[in-house]
């Protein structure tokens, strides 16, 4: 045999073994991310943010009882369960009730049942059905459906571990394509274990993955220029939570400065049917009440302080003034107006900087999507804590195919970590009325770092020029 034949055949038989390598670091790093996930299950009461639970809880419980294609409506007065039974107990030590009355040891008192009272469900249809599933499962493995049992927790997570890991998936998929394999491992092994991503579905049961999982898959089939599968992925993120709208600042940036009219047609008629599809039995019963319920009431009516515990520029004013209300005037103009203006020029700034950089370059549509999701955390009002999570995919995604960024990354994943477990350690009113001078001095370096941060990536990104892994700007490439 030649010389030559001897050496294909080794490096044949290097590549069989690195394949064989990462395919057991795969499902290494899968397994100890399912594993940890089901043992943080066996942490204390405390740990948990049983108010999102109660929430899903209500919202499947209702969707059970009453029928899945009533879910949606205005002014619901039927959201109302027992989350906990009446019980009679005996007094073992002095203790004064909440009735003021001194009890004694030996006293008998009757607790009545505690009732828990949840908003409609303001989801999309796509989340409704899984939500319905969600209660079916919970009514057949336990009678009497009970919140917060071990098997509550399991059925409200389950579909977020499942979500967490396509979202994993995708993001490997995506750097594998534009980097390498090593690299997309090393995407899959920091977002199915990024603390921010997993405390959010486990602590909280809450379902941010739901939305994001799709939205990576269409930033993957964008890039691919798979036009249908695309925007079959953003209908889907659509049908999960009304957050997937805010892609549409980067999806148009990409559409418009590609010049792909015909794939953009492509793309926005499958997004469109999957929406119609998915919502037409809700419509048929009751209107565009699915409709009013996900998009306006989310956002234009819900909750409406200046932040919910968010770390960004209003959190810096709350410390200032403990006033949470978006009506007030600051400079003769509201909270919420300057929120939105604020909004506006980071938008305008984002999509400058990217124009700047990346001109007709691919590559944009992650990045701009990640600012865009920045900006929206930051500046306007009635910003939860957990949308901080929102923009690491699609930052991390850049930052692992153009090795920069990582000083913006790692800074928000660590403050993603204090945000997503701020019901542990801040335990502090929503006003902050009864906070600490250590914990306000704790939220003021938290929310300043993570302005700080979003500034220090603009001007990353103003300063360089974007080479692709060929060692040429792609709108160069002849």
């Amino acid at each position: 045999m030649s010389k030559k034949g001897k050496k294909s055949i080794i490096n044949e038989k290097g590549k069989n073994s690195s394949h064989k390598d990462y395919r057991l670091i795969f499902l290494g790093i899968t397994l100890a991310g399912l594993i940890f996930r089901i043992l943080l299950l066996g942490l204390p009461p405390k740990y948990f943010y049983p108010y999102d639970h109660l929430t899903n809880y209500v919202w499947w419980r209702h969707s059970v009882e009453y029928g899945l294609l009533e879910d949606y409506g205005y002014n619901r007065s039927d959201y109302k369960f027992t989350c906990k039974e009446a019980e009679t107990i005996q007094i073992k030590e002095p203790v004064y009730g909440p009735d003021g009355r001194l009890y004694q040891p030996g006293d008998i008192i009757n607790i009545p049942a505690e009732e828990y009272k949840a908003r409609p469900i303001n989801y999309p249809p796509l989340a409704a059905y899984i939500t319905h599933i969600q209660g079916l499962i919970h009514r057949a493995v336990d009678d009497r459906m009970e919140p917060l049992t071990l098997i509550a927790w399991l059925i409200l997570e389950f579909p977020s571990y499942i979500c967490d890991w396509i979202l994993a998936l995708g993001c490997m998929f995506i750097v594998c394509q534009w980097k390498n394999k090593k690299s997309g491992i090393i995407a899959y092994s920091l977002m199915w274990l990024c603390p921010g991503i997993l405390l959010t579905g486990v602590l909280w049961g809450q379902c941010d993955s739901w939305f994001l999982a799709p939205s990576i898959w269409c930033i993957h089939f964008c890039l691919k220029e798979q036009w249908v599968l695309s925007g079959v992925m953003w209908g889907t993120g659509l049908m999960m939570k009304p957050q997937t709208l805010l892609m549409a600042a980067g999806l148009a940036y990409f559409f418009i400065t590609t010049k792909k009219i015909k794939p953009f047609i492509i793309y926005m008629s499958s997004a469109l049917a999957v929406v119609l599809l998915l919502s037409a039995p809700f419509m048929y019963k009751s209107g565009l009440a699915w409709f009013y319920n996900s998009y306006v009431f989310s956002f234009v009516e819900l909750l409406p302080y200046s932040t919910l515990k968010a770390f960004n520029i209003w959190m810096i004013d709350l410390i200032r003034c403990r006033d949470t209300s978006i009506d007030t005037l600051i400079f003769t103009i509201s909270k919420k107006t300057w929120g939105l203006i604020f909004l506006t020029a980071g938008l305008i700034i984002s999509t400058a900087v990217c124009r700047r950089k990346y001109r007709n370059n691919k590559m944009a549509l992650p990045m701009l999507v990640a600012l865009t999701f920045a900006v929206t955390f930051l500046f306007p009002t009635r910003v939860h804590e957990r949308y901080i999570i929102y923009f690491l995919p699609f930052l991390m995604i850049s930052t692992l195919i153009e090795n920069n960024y990582w000083i913006t990354f790692t800074g928000y994943s660590i403050i993603a970590f204090f945000e997503v477990t701020h019901h542990i350690w801040l335990r502090e009113a929503l006003n902050l009325q009864n906070a600490g001078i250590s914990n306000l001095i704790f939220l003021f370096l938290l929310s300043i770092t993570a302005i700080f941060l979003f500034f220090h990536w603009i001007k990353t990104i103003d300063n360089q020029k974007y080479i692709n892994n060929k060692g040429y700007e792609e709108s160069e490439k002849k």
